[in-house]
């Protein structure tokens, strides 16, 4: 892990204020920021989880900076679970205040990406197309399938119509999941993916659960290699 300076931040939601952490590697300028999202508030979820410290190592290693944060109701964040809506303005907000933080979008040069671990990915995916500025990566850690669909193609059973290539303005997309994953089938996962135009990077771990214990190394340099080409080289 690179070596890094740490601060706590307060961001303003909608009925809400957010507790987050923002990473920042030293001695560089940040080449790039990732906004990550943890998983469900209900079941434990919070920003200190091992997938959560992984993406943020990947950010980190890559000379970007990293913002993590609490859903509202989680920690210090005020406000209460609400299922899911007001979690996607959580998500936008955190957003919106990445383009101002080190590594931002605000700064010409430099942008911002988005990931998101099991619930946290299911957020992520919802916003992906409202969030201003638009994040330049996603990327979905062992995003529950019952929902990932619906929210990357819609309701119709068409092929997908995601855009994530600079060229159609949208997200370059790296799904990712364990091939024993029971919330994230990997099959599953990877039909998704080819179902999707155009069709987006889809990583398998080997020996990888849904908890992702023992295997945080991996997925950490699996994500920052996607962030290396896609985000940090600008």
């Amino acid at each position: 892990m690179s070596m890094e300076q740490a601060r706590r931040i307060t961001i303003a939601s909608v009925d809400a204020t957010l507790e987050g952490i923002l990473q920042t590697p030293s001695g560089v300028t940040p080449g790039g920021i990732l906004v990550v999202c943890h998983p469900h508030p209900l079941y434990g979820g919070s920003m200190h989880n091992n997938v959560v410290d992984a993406l943020c190592d990947a950010a980190l290693q890559e000379g970007m900076s990293a913002l993590r944060f609490n859903f509202r109701g989680v920690g210090a964040s005020s406000g209460s679970h609400t299922g899911g809506d007001g979690e996607q303005d959580d998500v936008l907000a955190a957003l919106t205040a990445a383009a101002d933080l080190p590594g931002g979008a605000a700064n010409e040069s430099h942008s911002a990406g988005l990931a998101g671990y099991s619930f946290g990915a299911s957020m992520a995916a919802r916003v992906r197309s409202r969030a201003s500025p638009a994040p330049r990566v996603l990327l979905l850690v062992s995003p529950p399938m019952s929902s990932l669909a619906v929210s990357l193609i819609g309701d119709d059973s068409d092929p997908g119509s995601l855009p994530h290539d600079g060229e159609r303005g949208g997200p370059h997309l790296l799904l990712i999941c364990g091939d024993r994953d029971h919330v994230c089938p990997a099959a599953d996962l990877e039909a998704l993916a080819k179902r999707l135009r155009p069709e987006p990077d889809c990583v398998v771990i080997e020996g990888a659960d849904h908890s992702w214990f023992g295997h945080e190394s991996e997925l950490r340099d699996t994500a920052g290699a996607f962030l290396r080409w896609h985000l940090a080289a600008g």
